[in-house]
């Protein structure tokens, strides 16, 4: 790329938006232009009296690679403008970019273009970038760029092919490799993440994470990580592994989490919204103010987690643990906790209206002031429970699949509000109020 293109092309990741797509100089679009001719040509092929052969062999499309991507990142922006320019190519091999893309990324992943005694295209990008008068820049940083552009690429090829029957089975990209096949490295994405973030903390996030979703992290091990606000939405990250992730304001909404694992994870401010969590484990996890409305969290661990302020509408938290929770403040309207353990858990005030809590374990929970409008207590253990003040209009206390629900003399039934309204209430409990 010649000194005027590249400077342009710079000039155009740092700030171009869509509102500035509409009025972009000539040299800014000849530079977009440029960037999807590589892309296309790195597809060709031509016949030679060797036989057919791509145009652009390895080592050219590599170093084309680090002078186009090798500085500045790629903006959501950037990337919609070149997979329009792209689409509009006639007979454009999708499958043959993604292949080419994916083996400079597994060589890129294992240092293979920074690694080396002679001179590295790192090196000779960053030369070339000082001739321009280009400063700021060291060959970390030309590689981190170059690898995590070309991964921005991949994401979107992959996004791209999922909405095209043709594509969707021959294009698809595992950061970490596929689980269970020869190249999965569990750690791969953990090391990248890593690598970026050497010269400036949250790099990776900041270059990446608004491209993650839709992507396939299967069983990858991303411990410790900063994914803050990175958008994982509609991610397949089953079997994951977030131990201390921070992944606080992130969007991970209607995401495969099955069996993933957040101990001592920070999921603050996330939106979880339709997330499936079954049998994840979200030990110690901090979860306050997150999003769960409609989530799986059947089977969940919720063990010592901080749920406060949490939204649970309509989750389903059927078979959940939640001993040592923190649900203060919990909106839990609508909520599936049949069978789950919440026994001494602090409940007061807290919205459990249209809950299904049949057979739950409510032992000595503090219910008091709680809203129970409408709940399915049937079966549920209230053994110790305080329900002081707790609205109970509405609510099925008993049914004959479950049985009445289980209460001692230690449960407080002080003050209880709509108990006249409720259905099916035992006539044992009916006769200890009337005598109290």
């Amino acid at each position: 790329m010649n000194k005027r293109l590249s400077q342009t092309w710079q000039k155009f990741q740092q700030s171009f938006s869509i509102e500035e797509s509409l009025n972009t100089t000539v040299e800014t679009g000849k530079a977009v232009l440029e960037a999807a001719e590589h892309l296309k040509a790195w597809t060709q092929y031509e016949e030679t009296e060797d036989g057919r052969q791509l145009v652009i062999l390895e080592g050219e499309m590599n170093w084309q690679i680090y002078d186009l991507l090798g500085f500045g990142r790629l903006t959501p922006e950037i990337v919609e403008y070149l997979m329009r320019l792209l689409t509009e190519k006639q007979d454009f091999s999708w499958e043959q970019l993604f292949k080419r893309l994916e083996n400079f990324y597994h060589n890129w992943c294992i240092g293979k273009f920074i690694d080396s005694a002679k001179q590295t295209l790192p090196q000779k990008k960053l030369q070339q970038l000082q001739q321009y008068g280009i400063q700021g820049l060291g060959q970390r940083e030309v590689d981190i760029y170059a690898g995590l552009n070309v991964m921005i690429l991949l994401l979107e090829l992959h996004r791209y092919a999922k909405g095209r029957d043709d594509l969707k089975q021959e294009i698809v990209f595992y950061p970490s490799g596929q689980t269970g096949a020869d190249n999965f490295e569990e750690y791969q994405l953990t090391r990248v993440i890593n690598y970026s973030d050497c010269f400036q903390l949250g790099t990776f996030n900041s270059v990446v994470g608004q491209f993650l979703s839709d992507t396939n992290l299967s069983g990858a091990d991303l411990k410790g990580a900063n994914l803050s606000e990175a958008n994982l939405s509609y991610a397949n990250l089953s079997g994951a592994y977030f131990g201390l992730t921070n992944l606080s304001e992130a969007n991970l909404s209607y995401a495969n989490l099955s069996g993933a694992y957040f101990g001592g994870a920070s999921l603050k401010g996330a939106n979880l919204s339709y997330a499936s969590l079954s049998a994840a484990s979200l030990y110690g996890a901090n979860l306050s103010r997150a999003n769960l409305s409609g989530a799986n969290l059947s089977g969940a661990n919720l063990i010592g987690a901080n749920l406060f302020f949490a939204v649970l509408g309509e989750a389903n938290l059927s078979g959940a643990n939640f001993r040592g929770a923190d649900l203060g403040e919990a909106n839990l309207s609508g909520a599936n906790l049949s069978r789950a353990n919440l026994i001494f858990l602090d409940l007061s005030y807290v919205n459990l209206s249209r809950a299904d809590l049949s057979g739950a374990n409510l032992k000595g929970a503090n219910l008091s002031r709680a809203d129970l409008s409408g709940a399915n207590l049937k079966g549920a253990n209230l053994s110790g429970a305080d329900l002081w003040g707790a609205n109970l209009s509405r609510a099925n206390l008993s049914q004959k699949s479950w049985g009445d629900m289980d209460w001692d003399e230690n449960t407080n039934w002080e003050n209880v509000e709509g108990l006249d309204t409720a259905v099916n209430v035992p006539e044992a409990l009916k006769k200890q109020l009337r005598r109290s």
